[in-house]
């Protein structure tokens, strides 16, 4: 595909297939500008719903933006067009912008502008391939600027050769991708490739070689979807970022799949509400998702990048979410967490919602979340910005499938008072203040600083013998397959109970054959974590609980995060604990919180070790102390891994907390205290 400008189309007019609808009779013998131009008109005359917008939706945009976000728009399309036409990976400058900025940010010059940046770059548009999605790119592109009258005829030129020389050349690499390379479940390439494929051949299919990929919709669509996330709506990839990026493409397909009269089955609907309830009840009260395997931190939304009329990405799409599948408790959530003046205007795929949004009555969400089929547990105290909040990650992992996942089996993150103190090692892409993706170089060029943030020791986790939950083969692919089992969950108004288990250190050459977490939450109050080592040799082991906490200090025996705001102490049970090191992160990157990492080690055979964390604001760092205290079972003390009692003194009080971690159940005593339960607390009694 070669055109020297704007005037050689000559090879796009012997693409064009004159027996499609609105093409005139006798235009096949114009001159080849001619055709070229003929036949864009008629892509552009077929209405704004053509091309994913209702009626009146491109004039209620303009009418609602304000001198500022106009300006804001035309800044970021400004910046495109001075930086890269390739960047952001699997897009383009232009198309990442989005919609609605577009509509608000280009003019005729500007269009003259990027029709030049693209013709010049002319000799890369059908290569580049690796980094799929360009043809998605292109043509969504195409798509949102289309029914712009400001974008006069011959700026769309350059971007049409583009996307007929692309998507064929991608349509090839994409057959050959296949389990060998994305393993045997779906993958977010498949959704953001064939997506853009689709949208070119039934947009854009005029010209020949676009047209075999208008049968993408639906049963391609309708297959991906249960291939691409569990049966309860999270992303098979697990991380935040990449479940975002696949939804977002799953939805737009879907939407402008019905737009162009496309059917789906009433199964596919359902599937798509599903993965919108799971979306919005794993944020956190900083406003972020989860930061677990391959997503980035942003303020106000790691997996959704905000546009020029909001400046949280995630509180916007729960909104959106919430309005298009009338879903009353995530309005709840959303207008506890983020209050504030219900929007005027509400914009979503071509849509405004506000008014689906404004009617909807708003619901009062349930405090935790379980994802059980995919993995993903969050326990809070309450919704609102000031809340705690802590997601636990027993997700599934492998070679392959799971591949934007991290060795960090039963991980944990956690905000006091809507800050992330607990932090996660994430994948190292931000999202400016202009809303812009930045990519991390010295993250994407270090193959040691790629190997450690997806290692084990980046994380909240424990590890035996200094060996990595799985092995990390390289970035992406891991030696050994993991699914975690959580055998118990319980969520009540005074507490909140998990227990789950690996069993990823049989590989060893002396094993370790179960490595469990249990994590008690008194509600509004403190955390406790405990951790079980079963031997399976005579061997001892080295058993190492990894701790990364936001800005860590030293303090009396135990480790507290600092600076204005949320933070946690993080007590050690006197017993029930090793040597505490805090020593600087052996690979530090710039963008991470976390430029220390507090670790805790003991030798041993069948071991427990147990940490108390307790919230606080600013520097009202709590007393608080912990201790191991003997538990007695059929005439005998019992060994804290057989049964664990731990005795909790804070400024006013002392609580107890008795953990029985036998599959039987053994009548016991604890000072003058006696039950049968598995677990008991002193304020609560028998707990499950």
């Amino acid at each position: 595909m070669e055109m020297s400008s704007t005037q050689d189309c000559s090879v796009l007019a012997e693409l064009i297939d004159w027996s499609e609808p609105g093409l005139e009779t006798g235009m096949e013998s114009a001159a080849p500008m001619e055709q070229v131009l003929h036949a864009l008109r008629v892509i552009r005359g077929r209405g704004e719903n053509y091309f994913g917008f209702d009626d009146g939706y491109l004039q209620r945009l303009r009418e609602m933006a304000t001198g500022a976000e106009v300006e804001r728009a035309r800044s970021r399309v400004d910046k495109a067009l001075a930086g890269d036409l390739f960047f952001p990976p699997h897009n383009n400058a232009f198309a990442a912008l989005g919609a609605e900025t577009l509509a608000l940010g280009i003019d005729s010059a500007r269009a003259e502008l990027l029709a030049a940046k693209v013709l010049e770059r002319q000799g890369e548009w059908g290569r580049n391939v690796w980094c799929f999605g360009i043809t998605h790119g292109v043509a969504n592109l195409l798509r949102c600027l289309c029914p712009l009258t400001a974008v006069p005829d011959s700026a769309l030129l350059p971007i049409i050769g583009w996307l007929c020389a692309i998507a064929p050349v991608e349509n090839r690499s994409a057959r050959g991708w296949g389990e060998r390379t994305l393993g045997t479940s779906g993958h977010n390439w498949y959704i953001h490739s064939l997506y853009g494929l689709w949208m070119a051949g039934r947009l854009f299919g005029v010209f020949r070689n676009l047209q075999p990929f208008r049968a993408l919709a639906p049963t391609y669509l309708e297959r991906e979807v249960s291939l691409l996330f569990a049966e309860d709506g999270w992303s098979r990839e697990g991380a935040a970022g990449y479940h975002a990026f696949a939804f977002s493409n799953v939805m737009a397909f879907w939407l402008l799949a019905q737009r162009h009269g496309v059917t789906f089955s009433a199964d596919f609907s359902a599937k798509m509400k599903t993965i919108a309830d799971a979306t919005w009840r794993m944020q956190g009260s900083d406003g972020d998702g989860p930061l677990f395997g391959d997503s980035s931190a942003s303020a106000g939304g790691a997996a959704w990048k905000p546009t020029v009329f909001a400046e949280s990405g995630y509180g916007q799409v729960t909104r959106c979410l919430a309005a298009r599948f009338a879903l009353s408790r995530a309005k709840g959530a959303v207008e506890v967490l983020e209050p504030g003046v219900p929007p005027g205007f509400l914009p979503d795929h071509g849509e405004d919602l506000a008014a689906a949004y404004g009617v909807l009555l708003a619901e009062e969400p349930e405090l935790d979340t379980a994802l059980r089929a995919s993995g993903l547990y969050a326990m809070r105290s309450s919704w609102g910005p000031d809340g705690e909040w802590m997601a636990i990650n027993a997700m599934p992992i492998g070679p392959t499938v799971s591949s934007h996942k991290h060795a960090d089996l039963l991980n944990l993150e956690l905000c006091v008072r809507g800050r992330r103190v607990l932090v996660d090692n994430w994948y190292g892409d931000v999202t400016a203040d202009d809303g812009s993706y930045q990519s991390i170089p010295e993250i994407r060029n270090d193959p040691m600083k790629r190997r450690w943030r997806v290692g084990s020791s980046a994380h909240n986790v424990t590890t035996v013998d200094g060996e990595d939950i799985v092995p990390v083969v390289q970035i992406y692919r891991y030696g050994w397959n993991e699914a975690p089992l959580v055998d118990e969950w319980q969520s009540a108004a005074t507490h909140c109970w998990f227990s789950g288990v690996h069993e990823a250190y049989r590989r060893l050459p002396a094993p370790v054959v179960a490595v469990r977490r249990k994590v008690f939450y008194l509600r509004g109050e403190y955390w406790v974590v405990i951790d079980r080592f079963t031997n399976g040799s005579e061997a001892d082991h080295l058993y190492t609980q990894h701790w990364h906490l936001l800005s860590a200090v030293l303090a009396g025996g135990g480790v507290r995060s600092s600076g204005a705001g949320g933070n946690v102490l993080l007590a050690p049970v006197a017993g029930l604990t090793g040597e505490v090191a805090v020593e600087p992160c052996p690979h530090p990157i710039s963008s991470y919180q976390n430029p220390d990492h507090m670790t805790i080690s003991a030798t041993g055979g069948d071991l427990v070790m147990a940490m108390v964390l307790v919230p606080f604001s600013d520097d009202a760092v709590p007393a608080a102390r912990a201790s191991v205290v003997p538990v007695f079972a059929d005439g005998e003390q019992l060994s804290p891994w057989e049964m664990t009692g731990i005795e909790i003194r804070l400024a006013d009080r002392t609580d107890r907390l008795v953990v029985q971690h036998l599959h039987m159940n053994h009548p016991w005593a604890c000072g003058d205290v006696q039950g049968s339960g598995r677990v008991w607390h002193s304020r609560i009694g028998e707990v499950g």
